[in-house]
C-alpha cells in the first residue's frame, strides 16, 4: 500500500520497532549489543529478558559491564583471542566456548557476534546473538565416553566384530578381526565390506 502522508510513515515505523522490540524480549537466545571499545571494553548497553534466564545476572547488573563476567577457567583462551583479533578486523565471529552462570556453574555457548557500522563505515557497535548449547554437548560427550567404551571393549574380544553402515562400507575393524582376514584396520576402514567376501559373493553383493 501506497502511503504519501509522512506522518503516518513514521507511525507505521514506530510499530514496526514496536514489534522488534516484543520479538527481541520473547526470544529465548541472548542478544546482546555492546559499544565498539576494544581497549577497556566492550561494554555491554543492551541485552534482552533472556539474558537474566541464562547467566542469572540481571539487566541492571550486566549494563556497563564487559561480557568478561561470564568467563571463568574453563573459557578457551585460544578462542577468547580469536574473537579479539576477529572484532579488532571488522569481521563477524562465530565459535563455542564456556562461560559462567553468576552461580558459578558452567554453560556452553554458541556465539554469534556482527559489527554494526554507521554511514561513514565506522564500527559503533557489537551485536551478539547467544545460544546455551549445554545440552547438546553433554550428549555430544556422552556418545564419545560410549564409543570410547565400545572401542575398548572390541579391542579385547576374541571374536572378529567389524562394524558397517547402511551402505557396507566398513566402520570399524578389531584385532580378533585383523588375525582373521589379515588386513590392517587402515586397509580396510572406509572401503566396502564385499572386499572380505570370497566369489562368488563378492560379485553379488
Amino acid at each position: 500500500m501506497h502511503i504519501d502522508n509522512d506522518s503516518d510513515a513514521v507511525l507505521i515505523g514506530k510499530a514496526d520497532l514496536q514489534l522488534l522490540g516484543i520479538a527481541v524480549k520473547s526470544v529465548n537466545d541472548i542478544l546482546m549489543i555492546t559499544d565498539a571499545d576494544l581497549n577497556t571494553g566492550p561494554h555491554i548497553i543492551y541485552v534482552n529478558e533472556a539474558f537474566e534466564d541464562m547467566t542469572g545476572y540481571t539487566i541492571d547488573e550486566a549494563l556497563g559491564q564487559t561480557p568478561r563476567i561470564l568467563q571463568g577457567p574453563n573459557t578457551d583462551r585460544a578462542t577468547l583471542d580469536r574473537l579479539r583479533e576477529t572484532l579488532e578486523k571488522g569481521e563477524p565471529f562465530h565459535d563455542e566456548l564456556i562461560n559462567y552462570h553468576k552461580n558459578g556453574e558452567e554453560y556452553w555457548l554458541d556465539l554469534n557476534i556482527v559489527p554494526i557500522k554507521d554511514d561513514s563505515g565506522k564500527i559503533t557497535h557489537f551485536a551478539s546473538i547467544e545460544r546455551d548449547i549445554t545440552n547438546r554437548k553433554d550428549i555430544e560427550q556422552q556418545l564419545a565416553d560410549y564409543a570410547e567404551r565400545l572401542a575398548a571393549l572390541l579391542s579385547t574380544v576374541v571374536d572378529g566384530v567389524i562394524t558397517i553402515d547402511n551402505q557396507g562400507i566398513i566402520q570399524t575393524f578389531n584385532p580378533a578381526a585383523v588375525q582373521i582376514f589379515g588386513y590392517e584396520p587402515g586397509e580396510v576402514i572406509g572401503q566396502n565390506v564385499k572386499m572380505l567376501m570370497p566369489e562368488p559373493y563378492q560379485s553379488e553383493h
